[in-house]
C-alpha cells in the first residue's frame, strides 16, 4: 500500500510538473509577437516618434527617428537650446548643451551601448538568438495584482534585463535593466503603458523610468509615423556642421 501510494505521488509530481512548465519561453514569445504584431513590424522601415519628456514640472518636446538597420536619433529643446542623441549604425554621438558641449561628441562605451538598444526597432526579445542574446524564463511574479512571466535576457556585453510580461496578454509591462552608466552599474526599472494600436502593431504610448525608485524620467508619445522617408544624413555626426 506504502509503495502505490509512493507511485501515485511520483506520477502526480511528474504531471504537476508537466502542467507547470506547459507555457515555454517559445510559445511565451510567439503569442507576445502575434499580440504587439511582430509580423507588421518586422515590415516597418522607420518610425518618427513625436511626444515629450517629462522630468519634474519641465516638459521639453522631443522627436525620435528610427530607421534600418541600426539607426536611431532623439533630440528635444528646452530654452532654445537643442540635445540631440544618435547612432548611425557604426558611431554613436551625442551633443548636450546643458553639459556645456557646443559641438558632437562621440558617445561613451556605455552610451553606445544604450544607443544601440534604442536603434532595434524589433527589440531585444525577437530574433535574440541572431543578435547573440541569451534568455531564460526564470519564472513569474506579481505585478500590481498581475500574474507576469520574467524574461532574463543576457547580452555579450554583460547587460542584464527582466522583462516583466502580462501572463494575460502578452505585452511587457515592466523591464529591470542592469546597466553601466559612466562606468557604474545601476538597476533601472522602466514601466510601460497605455497600449495603443497604431497601423496593426501595439505600440506603448508611456514610459517611466525609476532609480532606486524615484522617477528619472517619462516619456509620453503623441503619435508613431511609420516608413516615412528618412535621409541617413540625419544620423551622420559629420552632417551636424553643414
Amino acid at each position: 500500500m506504502k509503495k502505490l501510494f509512493y507511485l501515485l505521488s511520483i506520477t502526480f509530481f511528474v504531471i504537476s510538473g508537466i502542467a507547470l512548465n506547459a507555457q515555454t519561453l517559445d510559445e511565451i514569445l510567439a503569442k507576445h509577437f502575434e499580440t504587439i504584431g511582430q509580423d507588421k513590424l518586422s515590415q516597418v522601415q522607420t518610425v518618427i516618434t513625436k511626444g515629450k519628456l517629462v522630468q519634474g514640472n519641465i516638459e521639453i518636446p522631443i522627436i525620435g527617428y528610427s530607421k534600418r538597420p541600426n539607426k536611431t536619433r532623439m533630440e528635444g529643446t528646452f530654452q532654445g537650446l537643442t540635445f540631440i542623441s544618435a547612432y548611425d549604425g557604426e558611431k554613436g554621438w551625442q551633443l548636450n548643451p546643458f553639459m556645456g558641449d557646443t559641438i558632437p561628441r562621440d558617445a561613451t562605451e556605455d552610451e553606445l551601448d544604450q544607443l544601440k538598444d534604442q536603434a532595434d526597432i524589433d527589440g531585444m526579445l525577437y530574433n535574440y538568438k541572431e543578435k547573440g542574446y541569451t534568455l531564460e524564463l526564470t519564472g513569474t511574479d506579481d505585478f500590481e495584482g498581475q500574474k507576469v512571466y520574467l524574461i532574463k535576457v543576457t547580452k555579450p556585453n554583460g547587460n542584464v534585463y527582466t522583462n516583466y510580461m502580462d501572463a494575460e496578454n502578452y505585452v511587457v509591462l515592466k523591464t529591470v535593466s542592469k546597466v553601466k552608466v559612466q562606468g557604474v552599474e545601476q538597476e533601472v526599472e522602466s514601466f510601460y503603458s497605455n497600449y495603443k494600436p497604431v497601423e496593426g502593431v501595439i505600440m506603448p504610448f508611456s514610459i517611466e523610468s525609476k532609480v532606486s525608485g524615484n522617477t528619472i524620467a517619462q516619456f509620453v508619445f503623441d503619435s508613431f509615423t511609420f516608413n516615412d522617408d528618412i535621409d541617413n544624413s540625419l544620423f551622420d555626426m559629420s552632417s551636424f556642421s553643414k
